[in-house]
């Protein structure tokens, strides 16, 4: 952004269940409201949510259908990282330093969407985390990812989850290992996790190890779950997970054991297992796997 400000157009910024969020919802959530002397101006940085005032009032006020409202781009594919300075974010409301944040990563009707896990995560880290500084905290993006996790696959009923959702650091919450700030391994086997992978889990890009076997998880794979292009080890066994996920894991080329046995994925393992070099364990067993294996398994 070169600094430069722009009106915040008086329309709807997104669609969620409970109807379109608008500027005034957002200054509602951040507690605080556009001054009399509208239009308020916000950086460009701040793309997600462009708010303002019109300069002039319509003399009609434009009829919308539901299906005619601005919509929010989709999550970008590649792994974002915060732009903010501590300067700059200093001076900023701590809500919406999160909400331009979590927007990088989630769409923000799903970050507003009360009856998601993202917005569950969005909301602890507003207001129960607060001894977090959302401007200097090194892996703020990699907590918030790591709390979708927890209320996506129903924490709460884990068999273990000791300092989760604690004010130490995530790299302090039990079966949580990192180097220095980034996280290196989930180790979350037989812990009573059930629910869906959130594609949020992709901002841990330096991830080497995920052992999430012998849970009820359920659903596909996301399809930027390939971002987590430094796992070595994926261990998904005895879960509910469906779906063809070669596509996907073909593409992780730093694999060294995958183990998907009793799931219910589908498909046919293609060619381009033969990309996975390093890979030494495939496990496979008691899945809806079809067809014939190819000769590139050969080069494994």
């Amino acid at each position: 952004s070169n600094g430069a400000h722009v009106l915040r157009p008086n329309l709807p910024l997104a669609v969620t269940p409970d109807g379109p969020f608008t500027c005034e919802d957002y200054d509602s959530l951040i507690k605080q409201s556009s001054p009399p002397n509208c239009p308020r101006e916000l950086d460009l940085d701040f793309v997600a949510l462009v708010c303002g005032c019109p300069t002039q009032t319509p003399s009609t006020i434009p009829s919308l259908n539901p299906s005619e409202f601005p919509s929010v781009t989709a999550s970008p594919t590649s792994t974002p990282n915060p732009t903010l300075s501590p300067t700059a974010c200093s001076a900023r409301n701590r809500t919406e330093v999160l909400l331009e944040t979590f927007s990088q990563v989630t769409d923000l009707a799903m970050l507003l969407d009360p009856n998601t896990p993202q917005n569950e995560a969005f909301q602890w880290m507003d207001e129960e985390s607060t001894s977090t500084d959302v401007c200097t905290y090194p892996s703020l993006l990699q907590r918030y990812s790591l709390a979708v996790l927890y209320f996506s696959t129903n924490g709460d009923s884990w068999r273990s989850s000791e300092n989760w959702l604690s004010n130490q650091t995530e790299c302090e919450w039990q079966n949580i290992t990192c180097d220095n700030t980034a996280a290196l391994q989930i180790e979350l086997e037989n812990n009573g996790l059930e629910g869906n992978l959130q594609s949020e889990l992709r901002v841990l890009s330096q991830l080497r190890v995920m052992t999430l076997n012998q849970n009820d998880l359920e659903g596909v794979l996301f399809q930027q779950f390939s971002e987590l292009d430094a796992l070595e080890l994926l261990d998904l066994e005895e879960n509910a997970l469906s779906g063809d996920p070669w596509s996907i894991l073909t593409n992780m080329t730093s694999l060294t054991s995958l183990r998907l046995s009793f799931n219910t994925f589908t498909g046919q393992i293609p060619s381009d297992i033969g990309q996975l070099t390093g890979l030494v364990d495939l496990w496979a067993a008691s899945n809806r796997i079809s067809g014939q294996l190819p000769t590139t398994i050969g080069q494994l």
